[in-house]
């Protein structure tokens, strides 16, 4: 999960809490462990960090393909005799 802090805030850095860290307003953070993810929800919650979806982009490619035709110029089969 993806958080991006709204306010400075102080949390733990590790899963037993020995190290603090200041979460930084405007920064961006993985919380993929257990604990950080408990911490992330508690932040959502109190306001103080937003989730990040990730947006996954799909190229689709068409089914059919448009053929152009070619334009062609006819050729006359009459021919003009100019007499004097």
């Amino acid at each position: 999960m993806k958080i991006k802090m709204l306010k400075d805030k102080a949390g733990t850095a590790n899963a037993i809490g020995s190290i603090c860290i200041t979460y930084e307003a405007g920064a961006t953070y993985e919380m993929n462990d257990v604990w950080a993810k408990n911490l992330a929800d508690k932040y959502i919650a109190n306001g103080d960090a937003e989730e990040i979806k990730d947006i996954e982009k799909k190229v689709v490619k068409p089914t059919q393909t448009k053929v152009e035709k070619k334009e062609t110029k006819k050729k006359s089969k009459l021919k003009l005799r100019i007499e004097d």
